[in-house]
């Protein structure tokens, strides 16, 4: 298993509080072994030689939790540029996707604007009719002017997604027919 920053950390707490139990014990018996205690001066002379040790270890564990701490700061660094280049496959990829929406939108708008300018011509020759047959409409009804511009609004409103915020729901179809709808079912009796 691989040694980790946070395992050598570890290590290096548990070494200090090994070498301050050590630097304890020897500091009891020092008083002991001036005094002639041949077992305590035994003693105290494997502590310091075992204390020696502890404090060698030190800088290697160090130097290890450094190298750690690197190979750590590194594999960051590495994972971040994967993620950083999957955000930038994911963009291409919806630019891409983009470009086929703009794409399509250029062709329905090709296909509708002959039917704006269509409609509004349409509107136009109602109301000329109306006049010359010295008929005016029975009131202003939405959608008796200007349904092109009404249709245009729609599409605004739903490029937006703020079609729920339109205080009419209907289609323009729908408007149409109220608008017109006595002209409609005259026609339709004819």
């Amino acid at each position: 298993m691989t040694a980790t920053s946070y395992s050598i950390s570890t290590d290096l707490a548990a070494l200090d509080g090994h070498l301050a139990s050590l630097q304890e014990q020897a500091d009891s018996l020092a008083l002991a072994a001036v005094d002639g205690d041949q077992q305590a001066g035994g003693e105290i002379a494997r502590l310091l030689a075992e204390i020696d040790r502890v404090k060698a270890e030190r800088p290697i564990l160090e130097r290890a939790q450094a190298m750690a701490l690197r190979r750590e700061a590194h594999a960051g660094h590495e994972a971040d540029a994967v993620a950083r280049a999957g955000h930038m496959a994911d963009a291409s990829r919806n630019a891409a996707r983009l470009l086929e929406l703009a794409r399509g939108i250029d062709a329905a708008q090709a296909a509708m604007l002959p039917m704006l300018s269509e409609l509004a011509a349409t509107e136009r020759a109602i109301w000329t009719s109306l006049r010359m047959a010295g008929a005016s409409p029975t009131g202003m009804i939405v959608g008796q002017r200007d349904l092109a511009g009404l249709a245009m609004q729609r599409l605004t409103l739903a490029a937006q997604g703020r079609t729920m915020f339109a205080s009419d729901q209907r289609g323009v179809e729908e408007i149409a027919k109220v608008a017109w709808s006595d002209l409609i079912m005259e026609n339709d009796n004819d």
